[in-house]
């Protein structure tokens, strides 16, 4: 994630741009972006955009410029080949 927020801030205007949002189905996910991201929420403030981190929920009612959805995939299944093979569509 911290990779496509620098080349995404490379690419935009801040004068088009102001409002970035990454919507991830899990707050636990959110709160470890949150914290993950610190340094790159601040570098896109000193630029006036803002890069908000939320749930589905938190976003409701609102709009964003650009909106990233950061999917979640579950260690708590199987893990086999065949399972990576089929979820990346393989079989």
């Amino acid at each position: 994630m911290e990779r496509t927020l620098k080349r995404l801030k490379e690419k935009i205007n801040p004068d088009s741009i102001q409002d970035i949002g990454i919507i991830t189905p899990y707050k636990a996910k959110a709160d470890l972006l949150k914290n993950k991201l610190k340094s790159i929420r601040n570098n896109f403030k000193d630029s006036n955009i803002g890069l908000d981190i939320g749930t589905v929920d938190s976003f409701q009612g609102s709009d964003r410029d650009i909106i990233i959805y950061d999917c979640v995939c579950s260690s708590k299944g199987k893990n086999s080949k065949q399972s990576q093979r089929q979820r990346k569509g393989a079989d």
